[in-house]
């Protein structure tokens, strides 16, 4: 054999098994290139559909944020109306309690007053009831003691007439003894005491 077959079959067996081992190889590239483009679609679907999950999470979660904003601010707005209802309810009350301190110090007042005023009433009242007591004891009496004056009158016109007779009859009776009265006289003169 001639050394430039041998080397042509050589080179044509090389070519042949270059070419195979190409093709192999091709086709090994090309299975793990499709293996590598599947996983790689697999990995991008993966991520198309997690970066959607993630957009829709994302979504929903600024939606709830959206919505708790807006329940804080509803609350934050509750809060400073019941604030500002808790300070107007304290202002009424302070309000309220000096009311009631006022209103008590004026019934005071008003009661002392009108306790002064009806004692003085009274006063005066009892005073005129006593006066008017007073004056018709005054006339009863008056008319006790001109009824008793009625009374003791004959009782007094007896007695004067009766001492207008025992004068009459101690005259009477001194008469005689007149005459002799002098010399009576005379003796209890004499007479030592």
């Amino acid at each position: 054999m001639n050394p430039f077959y041998v080397v042509a079959i050589l080179l044509i067996g090389i070519a042949v098994g270059a070419l195979v081992a190409m093709l192999v190889l091709r086709q090994i590239f090309e299975a793990r290139t499709a293996q590598g483009v599947a996983t790689a679609t697999g990995d991008a679907k993966a991520a198309e559909s997690r970066a959607s999950d993630l957009a829709a999470r994302l979504t929903a979660t600024e939606v709830e944020l959206r919505s708790r904003s807006e329940e804080i601010r509803s609350l934050s707005a509750q809060l400073a109306s019941l604030t500002a209802e808790k300070e107007a309810s304290e202002t009424q009350l302070q309000a309220v309690i000096r009311l009631h301190d006022q209103m008590k110090e004026a019934f005071a007042s008003l009661s002392a007053q009108a306790l002064q005023a009806t004692s003085t009433n009274f006063f005066q009242v009892a005073k005129r009831e006593l006066e008017s007591a007073r004056v018709d004891q005054k006339r009863d009496l008056d008319q006790n003691e001109r009824a008793v004056a009625d009374l003791l009158s004959p009782i007094r016109e007896g007695l004067v007439k009766y001492d207008m007779k025992i004068e009459q009859l101690s005259r009477e009776r001194d008469e005689p003894l007149a005459c002799s009265r002098p010399s009576f006289s005379a003796w209890s003169k004499q007479v030592p005491t």
